[in-house]
């Protein structure tokens, strides 16, 4: 023993004899200094007495294999010390000592990690934090959800999407931005049940998960968040109430953490696009739908390679006396086994996954290959918003129009209120460029979406086409009529043509005539009809 002990005395780094009680028989120095005690303090005291309360059981456990004759080389971490509130981080590499028989004691070697610890604390609370919010981030909410998982116990998680938000950062800029996270983050944590966490996904998502198996009673609860963040009320430069939109996933036997969060999601856009409806619980049609939706989205990408896609032309007349005087190209999407798919559905899954890039770049060259065929006077094709924030796209216009040795003149080219307004200036000089090169543009849906006449001035444009809902009652109603009236003479005021979409009887063609209208497309023109 008298060896072992020289032995502990002249190693410079920490280290304890102790025997099969657990009690400390020698330390070194270095450990006397790690544990705040001098050595004789330590001798005939346990060494678990030094040992952090929350790493006892798991030291106890160790110590009593080793001295059972277990491995040796043994390396764990223990949090120590015992004075006051003070505790260091330890590596420590522990070999048993043995004796007749038997094993007589250990030998403990100590490493001080503290620092080191704190600096492996700090990054890992920076990659799990969010530091706009000071809530966990998606790496937190993934590694958190995996471990509530592993416990088997019912969850319930709410992602919940600040309404408007984008709009913040471009009317404000980012700083405004971050001071309404921050006050949804504290809104939302103040309101969550204690027993909840929430975290912040990225951009304007949240996410509680709430450790509940009643569906209604989690419902209550996010209602009652969404509640406080619309009583919140930030001042930065203007008055400004937050509010937003949740969706629900309940845990089931398969969930996972990506499953969760992707099922919250599906019900967050399915409450979204609900009126007035401030979340929605995800369902199992909702799945069903889910995976609909991946067959389409994979089906669509190949719709053009498969050549399932065919361009329609809906005649534009002279509203005055049903002159041809041009066509609207519509898509139409024939989906392997012969389903007809609604262009609304196709179309809005094309734009999400980007795939309307190459439709739309196929759909322009068919309606080309329409207006050579001097079948038509003119052909207008739809933007879509992804198209219109191509770099690229007024390039291959002018490239296509130029190697099929087309006039600019035939073409005209249709964006939606909506696109322009939430892409304004990208909006003006795309279109700018198009006019310029000499094809006609023009706004799509005109009194479905913003309406701004500030924007009417601003970009360049040719023509108006009047949405369905403003002509749909114009013989029937004064009021419409009077509207459609006043329209007319605003666009006739800044040299642009009008157009009447979905014009479908007698009576409603002469009124939009007495009206001003120029030019009409709709039913009593003829249905679209492939090019």
């Amino acid at each position: 023993m008298d060896l072992v002990v020289n032995i502990v005395d002249r190693t410079p780094i920490p280290t304890i004899l102790v025997d099969a009680s657990y009690v400390i028989r020698h330390a070194n120095g270095p450990a006397a200094s790690v544990l705040g005690h001098d050595e004789e303090t330590l001798r005939q005291r346990s060494v678990i007495d030094f040992v952090h309360p929350d790493d006892r059981e798991r030291a106890v456990s160790d110590l009593r294999r080793l001295l059972a004759g277990g491995s040796r080389g043994e390396t764990a971490e223990y949090r120590v010390g015992g004075v006051g509130d003070t505790w260091a981080t330890v590596s420590v590499v522990a070999t048993s000592l043995s004796g007749r028989d038997r094993v007589s004691g250990v030998l403990l070697f100590g490493r001080d990690i503290t620092e080191q610890q704190t600096r492996v604390e700090a990054l890992t609370y920076m990659a799990m934090t969010d530091p706009v919010t000071g809530l966990g981030n998606r790496r937190w909410l993934e590694d958190h959800l995996v471990r509530i998982l592993e416990t088997g116990r019912p969850i319930v998680i709410a992602m919940v999407d600040l309404d408007n938000f984008r709009r913040v950062n471009d009317w404000l800029g980012f700083t405004a931005g971050d001071a309404v996270l921050a006050a949804a983050a504290r809104a939302l944590s103040a309101s969550a049940p204690s027993s909840a966490s929430v975290s912040h996904l990225g951009g304007d998502s949240f996410v509680i998960v709430m450790y509940e198996a009643d569906v209604d009673r989690a419902c209550a609860q996010v209602r009652d968040s969404l509640r406080r963040l619309a009583e919140t009320r930030l001042l930065l430069g203007t008055d400004l109430q937050i509010s937003a939109t949740a969706g629900i996933a309940i845990r089931n036997d398969a969930s996972t953490a990506e499953s969760l969060v992707r099922d919250a999601d599906a019900a967050l856009a399915r409450a979204k696009v609900k009126a007035r409806t401030d979340l929605t619980v995800f369902t199992d049609e909702m799945r069903s739908e889910l995976v609909e939706r991946a067959a389409l989205e994979g089906d669509l990408r190949h719709a053009v390679a498969r050549d399932e896609l065919e361009l329609h032309v809906q005649p534009v007349v002279r509203l005055s006396d049903g002159e041809l005087m041009g066509g609207e190209a519509l898509l139409r999407w024939r989906r392997r086994g012969g389903e007809w798919i609604d262009p609304a559905s196709f179309i809005a899954v094309a734009e999400e996954t980007g795939a309307i890039l190459d439709i739309g770049r196929w759909a322009f060259e068919r309606a080309v290959q329409a207006v050579l065929s001097g079948r038509i006077p003119r052909i207008s094709v739809n933007v879509s918003p992804r198209q219109l924030l191509d770099s690229r796209w007024v390039g291959q216009v002018e490239e296509t129009l130029r190697h099929q040795g087309v006039s600019p003149e035939l073409l005209a080219f249709e964006i939606t209120e909506t696109a322009a307004v939430e892409n304004f200036e990208v909006a003006a000089d795309r279109l700018g460029a198009l006019r310029s090169i000499g094809c006609h543009v023009g706004l799509d849906d005109f009194g479905t979406g913003h309406s701004s006449l500030g924007y009417l001035r601003r970009l360049p444009l040719d023509f108006l086409k009047l949405d369905r809902d403003l002509t749909a009652d114009v013989d029937r109603e004064r009021r419409a009529a009077r509207i459609i009236e006043s329209v007319v003479d605003l666009a006739h005021a800044l040299s642009l043509q009008v157009i009447a979409e979905g014009v479908e009887r007698e009576p409603q063609r002469l009124s939009l005539v007495v009206a001003g209208c120029d030019l009409g497309q709709g039913w009593l023109f003829g249905h679209p009809t492939p090019a």
